[in-house]
């Protein structure tokens, strides 16, 4: 027997009728909307945190248009600051980048030092120039947390290169550990860039002292360099501090044993400012046990260039160094002058030099030339 369509119908629609009523009984209020599973509390609350200190991340290592502090600095870890220091590096305006740099420098660890000068000067290699300030401020560094490590970077090539960045780096030992910065610079060996140094230690450590300053340098080991680069100090002291600003005068009321270190660095300053003053000063001093025409030869090549005839006619009148003397091998002031004056006027110098005593070393320049030397 054949079920009757409106029979078959009726049951369709009470299978439907049944699986409604379980669904809308199943706790959704009759919703067909499948309800939300809620967040476990701990997973929301480790991806809030993420989030945030990614924020606070790029926050702390944004490019920063006004000046960033010490203390700023600080906060930031070793990787953060490497990477605001990169990002800096993008910055094409010198003032902007010191802004950033400074402070960021001065947080630095000696461990991050190394590799930030090495940025810099890839950096600086690649076209993009710091400021002074920015150079200024990484050699403080050096010398506040690693100045020995500082020193062997440099005897390397890599680190230190003027006179002022050693003063720098001498400022930063200064203000950490003066004791050690005074013991390295009162010790002998010390080369011409790192004698700077330590005539600034020794000149800082006077203060404004002048006699305390006297007896420093006159207890400089064996080490001239340092004792004439600290006698620039000197006088500067000498001339801030007293009412007479003559370098003569001052040089009179010297202790005999550091003229003698202090006669080449008369004639140098007196040449800077009046040549003419310098030369009267040479001829009137050219016998004093501290003539030194070694540590001239600088200035000597200079009023040559200027005036050879000038300076060969004075010159010539300074004596000759004899046989053993410090500047025995050192090429005399005239001959200086006479060398430059025969390559412009061959004629004239060749004349003046035949007026002059046989056996003199700028005389013997004629014979040099007939022969071909």
């Amino acid at each position: 027997m054949k079920t009757p369509a409106s029979l078959l119908l009726i049951a369709a629609v009470g299978t439907l009728a049944f699986f409604a009523g379980n669904r809308s009984a199943g706790g959704n209020g009759g919703s067909d909307e499948v309800a939300a599973v809620p967040d476990n509390p701990a997973t929301s609350s480790k991806r809030s945190s993420s989030a945030e200190r990614n924020a606070a991340k790029r926050e702390r290592t944004r490019i920063v248009t006004d000046e960033l502090t010490i203390d700023d600095a600080q906060k930031l870890t070793p990787e953060e600051r490497k990477a605001l220091l990169n990002k800096a590096a993008l910055l094409s305006d010198p003032n902007k980048q010191a802004k950033i740099l400074c402070g960021l420098i001065a947080a630095m660890s000696k461990d991050e030092l190394k590799e930030t000068t090495q940025t810099l000067m890839q950096i600086q290699h690649r076209g993009n120039e710091w400021s002074q300030a920015v150079w200024n401020e990484l050699w403080t560094q050096w010398g506040r947390t690693d100045p020995q490590g500082c020193l062997e970077l440099s005897a390397e090539g890599d680190g230190l290169v003027t006179g002022e960045d050693y003063r720098r780096m001498m400022s930063g030992w200064l203000d950490t550990d003066a004791a050690s910065a005074l013991a390295w610079a009162n010790r002998p060996g010390l080369n011409e860039r790192e004698s700077v140094a330590a005539a600034f230690a020794i000149s800082s450590d006077a203060g404004s002292d002048l006699g305390r300053l006297q007896s420093a340098i006159m207890a400089i080991p064996d080490n001239p360099g340092v004792a004439r680069t600290a006698l620039h100090d000197y006088f500067d002291l000498a001339i801030a501090s007293g009412e007479d600003a003559d370098l003569s005068a001052i040089y009179a009321q010297m202790d005999p044993t550091l003229q003698q270190t202090a006669w080449p660095v008369m004639v140098q300053r007196l040449s800077y400012t009046d040549p003419e003053q310098a030369i009267a000063w040479l001829k009137e001093h050219a016998t004093d046990p501290g003539r030194d025409y070694r540590s001239l030869g600088n200035s000597f090549h200079r009023m040559a260039m200027a005036d050879p005839a000038g300076m060969a006619s004075w010159a010539a009148l300074l004596p000759v160094a004899q046989k053993g003397d410090p500047d025995a091998n050192t090429p005399h002031p005239a001959v200086i002058a006479a060398h430059n004056w025969l390559r412009r006027d061959t004629a004239a110098a060749t004349a003046w030099l035949e007026t002059q005593p046989v056996g003199t070393p700028w005389r013997a320049l004629i014979e040099r030339r007939a022969n071909g030397e």
